[in-house]
């Protein structure tokens, strides 16, 4: 595993936890 793949699957998962906490957001407005 590469630096390069590790850093890449970190932004991948940071982009993931924004999209839960936006989708969260928008249920408890509900």
């Amino acid at each position: 595993m590469t630096d390069v793949f590790r850093s890449g699957f970190a932004e991948i998962q940071m982009a993931i936890f924004m999209i839960k906490v936006s989708y969260d957001s928008v249920f408890s407005q509900v």
